[in-house]
């Protein structure tokens, strides 16, 4: 059942931020106990290709999938 929930936060993703599916799919991960969430969307793998810092990327795609 879990599969099916990370799947389908993935396809959200790639329909909003325009990046594959197959490159979001293995960076998403389940956050520790700490922070607040089921799933997370790491920005750091993606500062470097895009040149931007990681909460303004996650800032980004927030208002896009908002």
């Amino acid at each position: 059942m879990l599969i099916h929930y990370i799947e389908g936060f993935a396809k959200l993703l790639a329909t909003g931020t325009g990046l594959p599916y197959e490159d979001i799919l293995p960076m998403i991960e389940i956050p520790p106990e700490n922070i607040p969430g089921d799933l997370a969307f790491p920005c750091f793998q993606l500062a470097k290709e895009l040149k931007k810092a990681p909460p303004v990327i996650a800032g980004e795609m927030a208002k896009k999938l908002d």
